[in-house]
């Protein structure tokens, strides 16, 4: 024994509702994809802020440090000439570098974290062409399948 038989109206009626549900996740997956990027956005800016601010306070405290082995070389009568001012070009050297590293590495955890807000629009967008086409295929053999037995 055959099931119901749906009209063609029920048919389509049942197609429209079916598609409009596949429109519908879609849409959720964008927008889900567009909350997952501008996430990462914000973490991005503030991976980068807190390298940023990182860097900030070990510059103070090479500077502090600098000027504490500055100090103790002038207390014990050291000229700050030859040896003691190529300690002194060193530990500046030193701070620069470590300075830039941090820097550096700041700005490459906020690259990636940008790079996974992308991939996460992205998805989203994929999610609603993939929504949309769901809905478009299942409506064209809806209608192909309308008056046939």
């Amino acid at each position: 024994m055959a099931g119901p038989v749906l009209t063609p109206g029920q048919a389509m009626g049942a197609s429209a509702a079916l598609g409009g549900m596949d429109i519908m996740a879609g849409l959720f997956g964008f927008m889900a994809g567009q909350e997952g990027q501008a996430l990462m956005e914000s973490r991005a800016r503030m991976l980068q802020m807190e390298a940023d601010a990182d860097a900030t306070r070990y510059a103070e405290d090479a500077r502090a440090f600098k000027g504490s082995q500055k100090l103790a070389f002038l207390k014990s009568g050291v000229q700050l000439t030859g040896s003691p001012l190529d300690i002194l070009d060193e530990t500046s050297r030193v701070a620069a570098e470590n300075i830039s590293a941090m820097r550096a590495a700041g700005r490459a955890r906020a690259a990636d974290a940008n790079f996974e807000g992308a991939k996460a629009a992205m998805a989203g967008r994929n999610a609603l062409i993939g929504g949309i086409s769901s809905a478009a295929r299942g409506s064209l053999n809806t209608w192909a399948q309308v008056g046939r037995p």
